[in-house]
């Protein structure tokens, strides 16, 4: 829930650092984000309550009470093109406890497949279709959001994509296609002003700069299909889940 995704936020007090890393000699790239893994947007909501008179603060603990512990990090790791991890990490050791990674593969242009994994010390297993049922519900709180404006933003960045390759071809006076300027795209769709924003910010100029490095990417893109399904079509879980999974149709069965 929310507790959870705000340790994997940042702060002005508790900054995101961000490393890159070229790997297979330069022909792949990761990308890791660390933060101190303890609450921001939730604090600063409770002192806004306090402040405010909606809540009162609490007390200190009580004399002879365990001592707090020890902040760890909270890591995501991208590696491109398709694989992400997160997990809370020793500061000092950097081992975890609980890793979870997902993999998004595309299928075709502006369609992916989902998958996903976690690796975990915990004192029982729990079901599968149970994992399943709690993942589907965290994906679906964007999946129509992102069913219905995929065409719109990745036509936009298509359509920026081959402005600036054209304008850097103009400039040079040569025919060969060049990078497109991350700053200049990403500016004409986002703004990112969260400082947990570095890693998003990052990640949006390398996809930016590779888009016109594959073949046909931008033709694809400024061709998407009208996307005009109901809702209930988007968010049929049965048909794209429940009927080709084994573990959930057992259970269902």
């Amino acid at each position: 829930g929310v507790p959870g995704f705000d340790l994997y936020s940042a702060s002005r007090d508790a900054p995101q650092t961000i490393v890159e890393e070229d790997l297979n000699d330069g022909k792949g790239w990761k990308i890791t984000s660390t933060v101190d893994a303890v609450e921001k947007l939730i604090q600063t909501n409770t002192e806004w309550k306090i402040e405010e008179g909606k809540m009162k603060r609490k007390k200190d603990g009580a004399k002879g009470e365990k001592a707090a512990p020890a902040i760890r990090k909270a890591t995501t790791t991208f590696v491109a093109p398709s694989l992400v991890y997160s997990c809370r990490r020793d500061a000092e050791t950097g081992e975890t406890t609980f890793v979870t990674a997902f993999w998004i593969c595309p299928v075709g242009t502006g369609r992916s497949r989902f998958m996903s994994a976690a690796i975990g010390k915990i004192p029982f297993s729990p079901p599968r279709w149970l994992v399943h049922i709690g993942l589907n519900n965290f994906l679906d709180q964007d999946t129509y959001l992102l069913y219905t404006q995929q065409k719109n933003v990745l036509e936009k960045e298509a359509e920026l994509a081959q402005s600036a390759a054209s304008g850097r071809e103009n400039e040079a006076g040569a025919d060969e296609q060049r990078e497109s300027s991350p700053n200049t795209m990403r500016k004409s769709l986002f703004v990112y002003r969260s400082p947990t924003e570095k890693l998003q910010a990052r990640l949006a100029s390398f996809f930016d700069n590779t888009i016109n490095k594959v073949p046909n990417r931008r033709t694809g893109l400024r061709n998407l299909p009208r996307l005009d399904l109901p809702r209930e079509v988007v968010l049929d879980r049965f048909s794209q889940h429940t009927k080709i999974c084994p573990d959930t149709m057992s259970l269902y069965n």
